[in-house]
């Protein structure tokens, strides 16, 4: 990458070309098959400017797909394109950006060994390409994969030979009963394909891709689509449309059915200044792939007085709702700080510390956030003894107390917070912490002044890392760590297992969580209790570590078993807790309340 393309500053032109020569030297190495750590760096690399490119130009970035670049040969394009057709449906499905990366790797590298062929088939289609082939040439990709622990890329490549087919609605027929990682790769595939013209076949637009997508795949599938169609939409930026004036238009970016773009010249092949609104019932007919030489091109047709002409302003990680104006459309959804509260939390928390406490404001104040109030009423139902539906907040929230509701509410907001993308091993994790937390919970029901709710909400910030450890957004899946002992970095296997405490403790912080609870974190993670006049942060600790004990045996069940250091830290109990513990009692109690499930098993837990 050069230094130019360094510095975001520069013209989208060139970013573009930067990624355009950086793909072509890494489809050259993947041919030559000299796989080496430092052509998996590269490529991760790759992959990681083109993300920050389509966050700074995403307009311009996504109108990619509908150009054809002459001065490159066919397997760039087609590549070029799979890439960017990857990138916008796991962006759509609000997968995390690490995880996206390693997707995008994957695509780049998928087809290494055919590549020359691809480009000679593109001139003449008479020519066949033996798709074994592909999985021979990928088998040292796929070694040094496994070894570097990188799993989303390691089985996407493994399964690269299913993609590739000389007939491209076959790569559909390969989407059912797939992983989801594995349909976007397959979607990806084809789409990119599609939308990109060879010698002999001209290619298909966007509209009637996604019609022929529609038709070949299972109605369990459709939610692959439901982003594209919110947007890009049918009619996204780069396309370029006959309107039924007989005018020509390229499209700048689209908003629900209204479409802003400038007038194209079929003669000139450029575009006016101005920019122009249209309804989306005034297109005629959306044209296909064009073909494009000079890449400044886009620096005009996109530059931001343009895009601002188009009356939308771009808010990112912003929570401020104020603003009046019809916002821009983002390719990623908005991701909001994980290193500050909703503001919409800390009024409530405000309100519940002021001196004049009024349970009307409160209600509404809960109110307000939609998400809040829906899970006011769901924990009040499923506390209920009595089983009773509970359909008012007020009434959800008298049942909770104030300061439990406090705790609730924390630890619902950090939970959405924490997975705002999705990403493989998500729900595993998901799984694991909410029995976590149950356990805890039910741990600490005699434990005053600690209520249930509290201890549930901390450990939902101890249990925080396994949300924002990059390592595991790799991972397809987690294994236990069969090492025993209550630690935090000693639950599952990952890389840089003593990061997972240190960023659990740095959430505590911007959270402003109080001091006992970052202390009881320091002492879980180095296990030093004080045994002789435990102080409260030391108990915290203790029951922590308990929970943590106890859920790794239960979510793993077979394939784990309580170790001597497990065991000496469950002797403690009488010490912290005034009692000893009948654990599998505690187990089933938190199990009745928790209901989790285990996609390791299978089975309900």
């Amino acid at each position: 990458m050069s230094a130019e393309a360094n510095d975001i500053t520069q013209p989208f032109s060139i970013h573009l070309a930067s990624l355009y020569q950086s793909l072509t030297r890494l489809i050259d190495k993947y041919q030559r098959q000299s796989i080496s750590q430092s052509l998996i760096q590269e490529t991760l690399a790759f992959s990681e400017e083109f993300i920050d490119v389509s966050k700074h130009f995403p307009e311009a970035l996504l109108a990619q797909l509908q150009f054809y670049k002459v001065q490159y040969s066919y397997s760039v394009n087609l590549v070029f394109n799979q890439v960017l057709a990857t990138y916008v449906i796991a962006s759509r499905n609000q997968w995390n950006d690490t995880a996206i990366q390693h997707l995008l790797c994957c695509v780049i590298s998928q087809f290494g060994g055919v590549i020359e062929s691809l480009d000679r088939r593109a001139k003449d289609p008479s020519i066949n390409i033996d798709r074994k082939h592909i999985t021979q040439h990928n088998l040292p990709l796929l070694r040094i994969l496994n070894q570097l622990h990188l799993e989303i890329w390691f089985s996407g490549v493994r399964h690269a030979e299913l993609r590739y087919h000389a007939h491209p609605e076959l790569i559909l027929s390969r989407i059912n009963k797939q992983s989801h990682e594995l349909s976007i790769l397959c979607l990806g595939t084809y789409i990119g394909q599609r939308l990109t013209r060879t010698k002999s076949e001209k290619a298909l637009a966007f509209p009637q891709i996604l019609r022929l997508i529609a038709r070949k795949l299972s109605s369990a599938d459709y939610s692959l689509l439901d982003g594209l169609l919110q947007y890009p939409t049918l009619v996204p930026p780069g396309s370029l449309v006959s309107l039924k004036d007989g005018r020509y238009l390229l499209v700048l970016t689209t908003f629900k059915n209204h479409l802003f773009g400038k007038a194209f010249s079929a003669e000139t092949r450029d575009c006016a200044n101005e920019v122009e609104s249209h309804s989306t019932s005034d297109i005629k007919q959306v044209l296909s792939q064009q073909p494009i030489k000079t890449l400044s091109s886009f620096d005009t047709w996109w530059d931001e007085s343009s895009l601002q002409h188009c009356g939308y302003q771009n808010q990112i990680d912003s929570d401020d709702s104020s603003n009046t104006e019809i916002e821009r459309p983002q390719l990623r959804p908005k991701l909001f700080k994980l290193d500050t509260p909703p503001p919409t939390l800390l009024s409530i928390q405000a309100h519940l510390y002021s001196d004049d406490l009024d349970t009307n404001t409160l209600t509404n104040l809960i109110l307000a956030e939609p998400v809040f109030a829906m899970h006011i009423k769901t924990t009040a139902t499923l506390s209920s003894r009595e089983n009773i539906v509970i359909t008012d907040v007020k009434h959800g929230l008298l049942m909770h107390g104030f300061e439990r509701a406090n705790s609730i509410l924390m630890d619902h907001a950090l939970t959405l917070r924490l997975n705002q993308h999705y990403f493989p091993a998500q729900e595993q994790l998901l799984q694991f912490c909410h029995l976590f937390k149950h356990l805890v919970a039910t741990i600490s029901e005699s434990k005053k002044p600690l209520t249930p709710e509290l201890m549930a909400c901390w450990a939902g910030f101890a249990s925080a890392g396994f949300f924002t450890s990059p390592s595991l957004k790799s991972k397809l899946s987690v294994t236990v760590n069969q090492q025993g002992g209550p630690s935090l970095s000693h639950v599952i296997e990952t890389e840089n297992a003593h990061l997972l405490s240190q960023h659990a403790q740095k959430l505590c912080q911007c959270w402003d969580q109080p001091k006992q609870l970052l202390l009881a974190l320091r002492t879980l993670e180095s296990g030093n209790l004080n045994l002789n006049s435990p102080k409260q942060h030391d108990t915290i600790a203790y029951i922590l570590g308990l929970g943590l004990i106890l859920a790794k045996a239960t979510y793993w069940a077979a394939d784990y078993t309580f170790t001597e250091p497990d065991k000496d830290w469950l002797k403690l109990a009488p010490r912290f807790l005034g009692k000893a513990l009948d654990y599998q009692e505690t187990i089933e109690k938190a199990l009745a309340k928790a209901h989790s499930y285990s996609p390791l098993t299978s089975k309900k837990r």
